[in-house]
Protein backbone atom coordinates (compact mmCIF):
# COMPACT_ATOMS: atom_id res chain seq x y z
CA UNK A 1 0.00 0.00 0.00
CA UNK A 2 1.15 3.13 -0.49
CA UNK A 3 1.26 6.17 1.57
CA UNK A 4 1.10 9.77 1.44
CA UNK A 5 3.44 11.71 3.47
CA UNK A 6 1.64 15.48 4.00
CA UNK A 7 3.86 18.30 5.56
CA UNK A 8 2.39 18.42 8.96
CA UNK A 9 1.21 21.15 10.84
CA UNK A 10 4.97 22.36 12.43
CA UNK A 11 4.00 24.98 14.92
CA UNK A 12 1.24 27.47 15.06
CA UNK A 13 0.85 30.31 12.48
CA UNK A 14 3.09 28.30 10.01
CA UNK A 15 1.89 27.35 6.74
CA UNK A 16 4.74 26.38 4.41
CA UNK A 17 8.48 25.19 4.76
CA UNK A 18 11.36 24.86 2.97
CA UNK A 19 12.81 21.32 2.39
CA UNK A 20 16.72 21.70 3.17
CA UNK A 21 17.73 18.37 3.17
CA UNK A 22 16.60 14.52 2.38
CA UNK A 23 17.95 12.20 4.69
CA UNK A 24 16.30 9.03 2.22
CA UNK A 25 15.85 8.14 -1.20
CA UNK A 26 13.81 6.28 -3.29
CA UNK A 27 13.97 2.36 -2.86
CA UNK A 28 15.54 2.55 0.24
CA UNK A 29 14.02 0.26 2.64
CA UNK A 30 13.06 2.93 6.12
CA UNK A 31 11.85 2.31 9.95
CA UNK A 32 9.72 4.11 11.55
CA UNK A 33 10.73 7.12 13.44
CA UNK A 34 14.03 7.34 11.42
CA UNK A 35 15.54 10.68 10.47
CA UNK A 36 13.36 11.76 7.17
CA UNK A 37 13.52 15.30 5.84
CA UNK A 38 14.61 18.13 7.24
CA UNK A 39 12.29 21.25 6.95
CA UNK A 40 12.83 25.04 7.34
CA UNK A 41 9.74 27.16 8.68
CA UNK A 42 9.71 30.78 9.65
CA UNK A 43 9.86 29.06 13.12
CA UNK A 44 13.43 27.27 13.17
CA UNK A 45 14.25 23.74 11.04
CA UNK A 46 12.94 20.67 12.66
CA UNK A 47 13.59 16.98 11.17
CA UNK A 48 10.82 15.35 10.34
CA UNK A 49 10.82 11.46 11.12
CA UNK A 50 9.16 8.33 8.90
CA UNK A 51 6.02 7.39 10.10
CA UNK A 52 5.85 4.49 8.84
CA UNK A 53 8.51 1.67 8.19
CA UNK A 54 8.68 0.46 4.95
CA UNK A 55 10.10 1.65 1.30
CA UNK A 56 10.43 4.86 0.08
CA UNK A 57 8.92 5.13 -3.23
CA UNK A 58 9.01 9.07 -5.07
CA UNK A 59 10.42 12.22 -3.39
CA UNK A 60 7.57 14.96 -4.11
CA UNK A 61 9.36 17.67 -3.38
CA UNK A 62 13.14 19.01 -4.08
CA UNK A 63 15.81 20.51 -1.76
CA UNK A 64 15.63 24.28 -1.51
CA UNK A 65 11.97 23.64 -2.58
CA UNK A 66 8.52 25.25 -0.50
CA UNK A 67 5.75 23.49 0.28
CA UNK A 68 2.68 24.62 1.96
CA UNK A 69 1.24 22.46 5.23
CA UNK A 70 -1.01 19.92 4.12
CA UNK A 71 1.13 19.07 0.88
CA UNK A 72 2.29 15.80 -0.18
CA UNK A 73 5.91 15.52 -0.03
CA UNK A 74 7.21 11.50 -0.02
CA UNK A 75 5.61 8.74 -0.63
CA UNK A 76 6.14 5.10 0.83
CA UNK A 77 5.57 1.70 -0.12
CA UNK A 78 4.33 0.17 3.60
CA UNK A 79 4.07 -2.87 3.00
CA UNK A 80 5.11 -3.89 6.16
CA UNK A 81 8.70 -3.54 8.13
CA UNK A 82 11.81 -2.17 6.70
CA UNK A 83 14.22 -5.43 6.56
CA UNK A 84 16.56 -5.86 9.48
CA UNK A 85 19.46 -5.22 6.62
CA UNK A 86 18.27 -2.12 5.72
CA UNK A 87 20.36 0.06 3.50
CA UNK A 88 21.63 3.12 5.69
CA UNK A 89 20.48 6.28 4.88
CA UNK A 90 22.73 8.34 2.51
CA UNK A 91 24.91 10.30 4.47
CA UNK A 92 23.53 13.81 4.39
CA UNK A 93 25.43 17.00 4.21
CA UNK A 94 26.87 18.36 8.24
CA UNK A 95 23.22 20.46 7.95
CA UNK A 96 21.97 21.62 11.90
CA UNK A 97 19.29 19.74 12.99
CA UNK A 98 17.41 23.07 14.83
CA UNK A 99 19.13 25.92 12.56
CA UNK A 100 17.64 29.48 13.16
CA UNK A 101 15.60 32.02 11.72
CA UNK A 102 16.80 35.73 12.90
CA UNK A 103 13.75 36.61 14.31
CA UNK A 104 10.58 35.65 12.17
CA UNK A 105 8.67 37.95 10.85
CA UNK A 106 5.95 39.51 13.46
CA UNK A 107 2.85 39.35 12.87
CA UNK A 108 -0.10 40.31 14.82
CA UNK A 109 -1.54 36.70 14.23
CA UNK A 110 0.99 34.57 15.94
CA UNK A 111 3.12 36.42 18.73
CA UNK A 112 1.67 39.72 19.28
CA UNK A 113 -1.89 37.82 20.07
CA UNK A 114 -0.34 36.27 23.41
CA UNK A 115 1.15 39.86 24.77
CA UNK A 116 -1.06 42.48 23.51
CA UNK A 117 -4.56 40.65 22.04
CA UNK A 118 -5.75 44.30 20.72
CA UNK A 119 -3.13 44.26 17.95
CA UNK A 120 -4.29 41.22 16.17
CA UNK A 121 -6.65 42.20 13.35
CA UNK A 122 -8.93 39.18 11.77
CA UNK A 123 -8.05 38.30 8.17
CA UNK A 124 -11.22 37.66 6.02
CA UNK A 125 -10.58 35.28 3.60
CA UNK A 126 -12.44 35.72 0.06
CA UNK A 127 -14.60 33.47 -0.81
CA UNK A 128 -13.39 32.57 -4.07
CA UNK A 129 -9.75 34.19 -5.78
CA UNK A 130 -11.27 37.20 -7.81
CA UNK A 131 -8.47 39.94 -10.08
CA UNK A 132 -8.66 41.96 -7.49
CA UNK A 133 -10.03 40.79 -3.45
CA UNK A 134 -11.51 43.52 -1.36
CA UNK A 135 -9.19 45.04 0.93
CA UNK A 136 -8.33 42.82 3.96
CA UNK A 137 -7.32 44.93 7.31
CA UNK A 138 -4.61 42.55 7.95
CA UNK A 139 -3.02 40.04 5.64
CA UNK A 140 -0.48 37.33 6.16
CA UNK A 141 2.40 36.30 3.95
CA UNK A 142 5.52 35.35 4.10
CA UNK A 143 8.69 37.38 4.83
CA UNK A 144 9.94 37.10 1.15
CA UNK A 145 6.57 38.03 -0.47
CA UNK A 146 5.89 41.27 2.10
CA UNK A 147 9.48 42.26 1.05
CA UNK A 148 8.90 41.89 -2.83
CA UNK A 149 5.52 43.61 -2.55
CA UNK A 150 6.99 46.38 -0.47
CA UNK A 151 10.19 46.12 -3.45
CA UNK A 152 7.10 46.80 -6.00
CA UNK A 153 4.56 49.10 -4.42
CA UNK A 154 1.60 46.36 -4.11
CA UNK A 155 -0.62 46.42 -1.39
CA UNK A 156 -1.06 42.80 -0.40
CA UNK A 157 -4.51 43.57 0.60
CA UNK A 158 -5.45 43.34 -2.42
CA UNK A 159 -3.43 40.02 -3.64
CA UNK A 160 -6.73 37.37 -3.68
CA UNK A 161 -5.42 34.92 -0.92
CA UNK A 162 -6.38 31.62 -0.92
CA UNK A 163 -4.31 30.42 2.26
CA UNK A 164 -5.45 29.64 5.64
CA UNK A 165 -6.93 32.62 7.40
CA UNK A 166 -6.69 34.87 4.47
CA UNK A 167 -2.74 34.41 3.76
CA UNK A 168 -1.05 35.39 0.67
CA UNK A 169 0.42 32.00 -0.78
CA UNK A 170 3.62 32.46 -3.10
CA UNK A 171 1.28 30.89 -5.51
CA UNK A 172 -1.50 33.68 -4.59
CA UNK A 173 1.23 36.21 -5.83
CA UNK A 174 2.57 34.74 -8.75
CA UNK A 175 -0.58 34.67 -9.89
CA UNK A 176 -1.52 38.19 -8.80
CA UNK A 177 1.81 39.19 -11.20
CA UNK A 178 0.85 37.16 -14.02
CA UNK A 179 -2.11 39.24 -14.66
CA UNK A 180 -2.67 41.98 -16.98
CA UNK A 181 -4.26 43.67 -13.71
CA UNK A 182 -1.51 42.96 -11.53
CA UNK A 183 2.13 45.04 -11.21
CA UNK A 184 4.72 43.45 -13.51
CA UNK A 185 8.00 42.44 -11.88
CA UNK A 186 10.94 44.63 -12.92
CA UNK A 187 13.73 42.59 -15.08
CA UNK A 188 16.21 41.36 -12.81
CA UNK A 189 20.00 41.56 -14.48
CA UNK A 190 21.38 38.74 -15.85
CA UNK A 191 24.76 37.52 -14.20
CA UNK A 192 26.74 35.95 -16.34
CA UNK A 193 28.20 32.82 -14.98
CA UNK A 194 31.17 30.84 -16.34
CA UNK A 195 32.30 27.68 -15.85
CA UNK A 196 35.10 27.87 -13.52
CA UNK A 197 32.23 30.09 -10.95
CA UNK A 198 30.81 27.95 -8.11
CA UNK A 199 26.91 29.15 -7.91
CA UNK A 200 25.94 28.81 -4.47
CA UNK A 201 21.75 28.15 -4.06
CA UNK A 202 19.94 30.28 -1.32
CA UNK A 203 18.67 27.90 1.21
CA UNK A 204 18.52 26.65 4.74
CA UNK A 205 19.85 28.65 7.09
CA UNK A 206 21.66 31.37 4.40
CA UNK A 207 17.96 31.63 3.32
CA UNK A 208 16.39 32.68 6.37
CA UNK A 209 19.43 34.82 7.01
CA UNK A 210 18.63 36.69 3.51
CA UNK A 211 15.10 36.78 3.97
CA UNK A 212 15.62 38.65 7.80
CA UNK A 213 18.26 41.15 6.29
CA UNK A 214 15.42 42.29 3.80
CA UNK A 215 12.96 42.22 5.80
CA UNK A 216 15.11 44.34 8.56
CA UNK A 217 15.83 46.66 5.74
CA UNK A 218 12.51 47.15 4.14
CA UNK A 219 10.60 47.89 7.48
CA UNK A 220 13.11 49.49 9.98
CA UNK A 221 14.22 53.01 9.11
CA UNK A 222 17.70 52.59 10.65
CA UNK A 223 20.44 55.15 12.04
CA UNK A 224 23.46 54.21 14.46
CA UNK A 225 25.08 56.08 17.51
CA UNK A 226 28.78 55.53 18.16
CA UNK A 227 30.77 56.20 21.00
CA UNK A 228 33.65 55.44 22.84
CA UNK A 229 33.87 53.50 26.68
CA UNK A 230 37.08 54.07 29.35
CA UNK A 231 36.53 50.04 30.50
CA UNK A 232 39.88 49.86 32.09
CA UNK A 233 38.23 49.48 35.16
CA UNK A 234 36.04 46.42 33.74
CA UNK A 235 39.16 44.74 32.10
CA UNK A 236 40.50 45.22 35.89
CA UNK A 237 37.46 43.23 37.45
CA UNK A 238 36.92 40.35 34.85
CA UNK A 239 40.62 39.82 35.41
CA UNK A 240 40.50 39.57 38.81
CA UNK A 241 36.95 37.42 38.84
CA UNK A 242 38.59 35.08 36.07
CA UNK A 243 40.14 32.31 38.60
CA UNK A 244 37.40 32.50 41.27
CA UNK A 245 34.86 32.05 37.92
CA UNK A 246 37.13 28.81 36.65
CA UNK A 247 36.89 27.50 39.70
CA UNK A 248 33.05 27.16 39.48
CA UNK A 249 33.90 25.97 35.67
CA UNK A 250 32.82 29.85 34.26
CA UNK A 251 34.78 30.82 31.11
CA UNK A 252 34.15 34.67 31.82
CA UNK A 253 34.37 37.09 29.06
CA UNK A 254 33.21 40.67 28.71
CA UNK A 255 29.97 39.61 27.44
CA UNK A 256 28.10 39.20 30.62
CA UNK A 257 28.49 42.49 32.26
CA UNK A 258 27.51 44.19 28.51
CA UNK A 259 24.33 41.94 29.20
CA UNK A 260 24.28 43.02 32.70
CA UNK A 261 24.46 47.00 31.33
CA UNK A 262 22.02 46.60 28.54
CA UNK A 263 19.56 45.09 31.19
CA UNK A 264 20.01 48.14 33.42
CA UNK A 265 19.36 50.62 30.57
CA UNK A 266 16.66 49.13 29.14
CA UNK A 267 14.75 49.09 32.50
CA UNK A 268 15.21 52.88 32.22
CA UNK A 269 14.32 52.90 28.48
CA UNK A 270 11.44 50.66 27.67
CA UNK A 271 10.63 52.06 24.79
CA UNK A 272 14.24 50.01 24.03
CA UNK A 273 13.25 46.72 24.46
CA UNK A 274 10.41 46.64 22.30
CA UNK A 275 8.67 45.06 19.17
CA UNK A 276 7.32 46.60 16.92
CA UNK A 277 3.85 45.12 14.96
CA UNK A 278 3.77 46.36 11.46
CA UNK A 279 0.09 45.11 11.01
CA UNK A 280 -1.22 47.57 13.84
CA UNK A 281 1.41 49.55 13.34
CA UNK A 282 1.72 49.87 17.42
CA UNK A 283 5.00 49.13 19.55
CA UNK A 284 4.76 46.54 22.14
CA UNK A 285 7.03 47.36 25.42
CA UNK A 286 8.16 43.95 26.45
CA UNK A 287 8.21 43.18 30.25
CA UNK A 288 10.92 40.82 30.27
CA UNK A 289 14.09 41.08 29.68
CA UNK A 290 15.31 38.27 26.87
CA UNK A 291 18.39 39.16 25.10
CA UNK A 292 20.11 38.02 21.83
CA UNK A 293 23.57 37.29 21.49
CA UNK A 294 24.78 37.28 17.70
CA UNK A 295 26.88 33.63 17.43
CA UNK A 296 28.74 32.84 15.06
CA UNK A 297 28.13 29.39 13.19
CA UNK A 298 29.73 27.24 9.91
CA UNK A 299 26.36 27.84 8.73
CA UNK A 300 25.74 31.51 9.21
CA UNK A 301 25.06 33.83 11.69
CA UNK A 302 22.86 32.74 14.96
CA UNK A 303 21.64 34.72 17.40
CA UNK A 304 21.13 32.04 20.79
CA UNK A 305 18.84 34.11 23.75
CA UNK A 306 19.64 34.66 27.48
CA UNK A 307 15.78 34.62 28.58
CA UNK A 308 15.39 36.50 31.56
CA UNK A 309 18.44 37.78 32.08
CA UNK A 310 17.34 40.17 34.78
CA UNK A 311 17.26 37.79 36.95
CA UNK A 312 20.41 35.92 36.63
CA UNK A 313 24.20 36.91 37.59
CA UNK A 314 27.10 37.45 35.91
CA UNK A 315 28.36 34.28 36.15
CA UNK A 316 25.08 32.67 35.32
CA UNK A 317 25.06 34.20 32.01
CA UNK A 318 28.78 33.29 31.67
CA UNK A 319 27.72 30.13 31.90
CA UNK A 320 24.47 30.35 29.90
CA UNK A 321 26.17 32.20 26.70
CA UNK A 322 28.85 29.36 26.56
CA UNK A 323 26.45 26.47 26.72
CA UNK A 324 24.00 27.89 23.94
CA UNK A 325 26.55 29.26 21.36
CA UNK A 326 28.14 25.55 21.77
CA UNK A 327 24.90 24.39 20.90
CA UNK A 328 24.18 26.48 18.31
CA UNK A 329 27.64 25.95 16.59
CA UNK A 330 26.50 22.10 17.11
CA UNK A 331 23.18 22.93 15.66
CA UNK A 332 21.36 21.03 18.73
CA UNK A 333 19.87 24.34 20.29
CA UNK A 334 16.41 24.19 20.45
CA UNK A 335 13.64 26.59 18.94
CA UNK A 336 13.10 28.48 22.48
CA UNK A 337 16.89 28.65 22.75
CA UNK A 338 16.70 30.77 19.39
CA UNK A 339 13.62 33.04 18.86
CA UNK A 340 11.88 35.84 21.16
CA UNK A 341 14.92 37.92 22.17
CA UNK A 342 14.00 41.86 23.24
CA UNK A 343 16.99 43.17 22.41
CA UNK A 344 20.32 41.90 20.59
CA UNK A 345 24.05 42.43 20.99
CA UNK A 346 26.07 41.45 18.33
CA UNK A 347 30.20 41.34 18.64
CA UNK A 348 33.48 40.08 16.98
CA UNK A 349 35.90 39.69 19.47
CA UNK A 350 39.05 40.44 19.08
CA UNK A 351 37.90 41.22 15.54
CA UNK A 352 35.64 43.89 16.55
CA UNK A 353 37.32 46.38 14.29
CA UNK A 354 36.64 50.32 15.36
CA UNK A 355 32.53 50.61 14.64
CA UNK A 356 30.01 49.24 12.36
CA UNK A 357 26.49 49.96 11.39
CA UNK A 358 25.09 46.45 13.49
CA UNK A 359 21.61 45.39 11.18
CA UNK A 360 18.27 45.64 13.56
CA UNK A 361 17.40 41.80 14.36
CA UNK A 362 13.44 43.02 13.30
CA UNK A 363 10.91 42.86 15.16
CA UNK A 364 13.13 44.77 17.87
CA UNK A 365 14.10 48.63 17.69
CA UNK A 366 17.64 48.36 18.29
CA UNK A 367 20.41 46.46 18.22
CA UNK A 368 24.33 46.98 20.09
CA UNK A 369 27.34 46.53 18.60
CA UNK A 370 30.46 46.23 20.74
CA UNK A 371 33.72 46.09 19.44
CA UNK A 372 37.71 45.35 20.33
CA UNK A 373 39.28 46.64 23.40
CA UNK A 374 42.28 48.18 22.98
CA UNK A 375 44.86 50.48 24.73
CA UNK A 376 44.70 54.62 23.93
CA UNK A 377 46.24 57.16 25.02
CA UNK A 378 43.81 59.53 26.82
CA UNK A 379 43.93 62.98 28.85
CA UNK A 380 42.72 62.67 32.33
CA UNK A 381 41.72 65.67 34.87
CA UNK A 382 44.54 66.59 35.38
CA UNK A 383 45.85 67.21 31.81
CA UNK A 384 47.71 64.32 31.85
CA UNK A 385 48.08 61.73 29.17
CA UNK A 386 47.54 58.39 30.48
CA UNK A 387 47.01 54.76 28.67
CA UNK A 388 43.36 53.23 29.36
CA UNK A 389 41.57 50.94 28.09
CA UNK A 390 38.73 51.62 25.86
CA UNK A 391 36.41 50.15 23.34
CA UNK A 392 33.58 51.68 21.32
CA UNK A 393 29.92 50.78 21.30
CA UNK A 394 27.60 51.47 18.11
CA UNK A 395 24.15 51.16 18.34
CA UNK A 396 21.96 51.16 15.79
CA UNK A 397 18.30 52.67 15.88
CA UNK A 398 14.54 51.91 14.51
CA UNK A 399 14.18 56.12 13.98
CA UNK A 400 10.46 55.46 13.58
CA UNK A 401 10.36 54.76 17.05
CA UNK A 402 13.39 55.70 18.50
CA UNK A 403 14.42 59.59 18.34
CA UNK A 404 18.16 60.60 18.63
CA UNK A 405 18.44 61.74 22.23
CA UNK A 406 16.80 58.52 23.82
CA UNK A 407 19.72 56.29 21.71
CA UNK A 408 21.59 58.34 23.09
CA UNK A 409 20.70 58.38 26.85
CA UNK A 410 20.14 54.32 26.54
CA UNK A 411 23.72 53.90 25.21
CA UNK A 412 25.28 56.40 27.59
CA UNK A 413 23.49 54.39 30.79
CA UNK A 414 25.50 51.38 29.10
CA UNK A 415 28.90 53.10 28.57
CA UNK A 416 28.66 54.40 32.80
CA UNK A 417 28.32 51.15 34.00
CA UNK A 418 30.90 49.50 31.84
CA UNK A 419 33.19 52.29 32.95
CA UNK A 420 32.30 52.11 36.26
CA UNK A 421 31.17 47.95 36.41
CA UNK A 422 31.34 47.76 40.27
CA UNK A 423 27.60 49.15 40.28
CA UNK A 424 26.74 46.16 38.18
CA UNK A 425 28.45 44.01 41.21
CA UNK A 426 26.48 45.91 44.16
CA UNK A 427 23.34 45.86 41.93
CA UNK A 428 22.72 50.03 42.21
CA UNK A 429 22.37 49.26 38.19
Amino acid sequence: MVFEFKLPDIAEGVHEGEIVAWHVKPGQAVKEDQDMVEVMTDKATVMIKSPKAGTIAELKAKEGQTVKVGDVIITINAGGAAPAAAAAPAPAAAEEKTLFDLPSEFSGASKLKKQAPKAEAAPVAPAAPAPVAAARSATLAAPAIRWAAREKGVDLNLVPASGPNGRVTTADWEAFLAKPAGVAAPAAPQVAVSAADEVVPLKGLRKAIFENMQRSEANAVPFTYWDEADVTDLVKLRKDAQQLAAAQGVKLSYLPFIVKACVAALKQHPDVNAWVDEQSRSLVRKREYHIGIATATERGLTVVVVRNADKKSIFEIAREIDALAEKARAGKASREELTGSTFTITSLGKDGGLGATPVINHPEVAILGIHKIEARAKVNEEREVVVRDCMNVSGSYDHRWIDGHVAAAFQQVIIRLLSQPNLLLLGTA
